[in-house]
């Protein structure tokens, strides 16, 4: 999400235009994202995430980005069926159940502050 410029002085990182309306004014270097979690089949159902969010928040201290996404359709593009989105919403669910929120209404990302 970030634009790395490099130099003698070393590396430059700004946010990309794109994200700028996710974070506000100050946050630009002070917040995690997350890219995956892959819970594993023996493990699904027993509240891994709603484990593993807090633990992250108290740890780190910082607000919290992800783009959900059931990884069960990764590079399958079947993203418009019905079936994914009913397994989206139940990804955003939860998120949403460990205190994220959509940072503006219909985004595709969720933040925790």
């Amino acid at each position: 999400i970030f634009n790395i410029k490099t130099s003698y002085r070393g590396s430059h990182f700004t946010l990309r235009d794109e994200y700028n309306e996710l974070l506000p004014d100050g946050y630009e270097n002070k917040f995690m994202i997350i890219d995956r979690v892959e819970v594993k089949d023996f493990f699904r159902g027993h509240g891994v995430i709603s484990k593993l969010i807090p633990f992250l928040s108290r740890t780190f201290s910082c607000p919290i980005l992800l783009k959900p996404y059931p990884i069960q359709y990764e590079g399958k593009g079947k993203d418009n069926t019905k079936d994914f989105k009913r397994d989206l919403n139940k990804v955003v669910e939860s998120y949403m159940k460990c205190g994220f929120v959509r940072p503006y209404p219909k985004s595709e990302f969720l933040i925790k502050w």
